[in-house]
């Protein structure tokens, strides 16, 4: 289940999505700056952990 933080800063909002998935799970290697579809939302990627045998993503997105 993913972990959801929320951030507020002069009416933005930043809404950071962590979350761990298997590599296996992937058909490639998720990197920061790429583009990922997350709960049906298109999201970019602003790190990447490898581990344990698979990886620790952090999507961040913006809201007015």
């Amino acid at each position: 289940f993913p972990y959801t933080t929320l951030f507020r800063s002069r009416g933005i909002f930043t809404d950071d999505i962590l979350f761990f998935v298997q590599k296996k799970d992937l058909d490639y290697e998720p990197v920061a700056g790429q583009h990922m579809e997350f709960d049906g939302e298109i999201y970019p990627i602003s790190d990447v952990k490898e581990d344990f045998g698979g990886y620790t993503i952090i999507l961040t997105g913006n809201q007015d």
